[in-house]
């Protein structure tokens, strides 16, 4: 989960900022827990594949007591000024999430013609992208924490179509994936059990930003549609 959420708030810093940080290792971390919602304080080390140069970062992330519902408060290089009671500030009065625990429906095949709305990402685009790989590892890692057995691996997720939603006409329809900060997300993926057997998913992930604090939610509910 730790590396899940560095992650998080690399990707975040990346989406305002217009940057490829990637996550090289995590330093420390510390977690405040008041029974829901816990708070994640993480410093890491991110990378610049561009440059191969390296810097210290430091995000928090907090959860809720929803399956998945993540936010991202602070992101950003770490600096001399940086305090610990500047990163708390960030969290005291933050705004609670009115949508619930609820993720939009499944897209039906007739809406998919919308193609003003929606996005069906190529599979030459994912490894550009991968956010999309990172949202479908929190909601696998995030609704199968009790569940999950001790041998489960996210190398053995697969994806399998991706669809993006926004409410905002983006021309060309594939700038969705970079421009829109407030997007509905589709995916489906599937696990492979071995043997020949694999689980299939379906995750819906609702992504915003809060266009004055630059606060990242994602809140979204992931759904097996087959049994193991």
């Amino acid at each position: 989960m730790i590396h899940l959420y560095a992650k998080v708030g690399l990707h975040r810093y990346n989406m305002l900022h217009g940057t490829n940080l990637q996550l090289h290792h995590i330093e420390k971390y510390n977690r405040f827990y008041r029974k829901m919602p816990s708070s994640y304080f993480i410093t890491l080390v991110a990378k610049d594949p561009s440059t191969g140069s390296l810097v210290t970062f430091q995000t928090s992330i907090q959860e809720s007591s929803c399956e998945f519902d993540v936010k991202c408060f602070v992101a950003r290089p770490k600096s001399k000024e940086t305090k610990c009671t500047l990163w708390l500030d960030n969290h005291r009065g933050a705004a609670p999430n009115f949508l619930g625990c609820t993720a939009p429906k499944w897209p039906s095949d007739d809406a998919l013609g919308d193609k003003n709305r929606f996005y069906v990402v190529e599979e030459s685009e994912l490894k550009e992208n991968e956010w999309i790989r990172l949202y479908m590892e929190l909601a696998f890692v995030t609704t199968n924490r009790l569940t999950s057995d001790k041998h489960d691996k996210l190398s053995d997720l697969r994806i399998v179509e991706v669809v993006v939603e926004t409410r905002k006409i983006v021309n060309p329809p594939n700038e969705k994936l970079k421009g829109a900060k407030n997007a509905l997300v589709y995916i489906e993926y599937e696990q492979d059990l071995g043997e020949g057997r694999f689980c299939k998913y379906r995750a819906r992930i609702r992504r915003s930003v809060d266009v004055r604090t630059g606060r990242l939610s994602l809140v979204g509910q992931n759904e097996q549609t087959c049994s193991i």
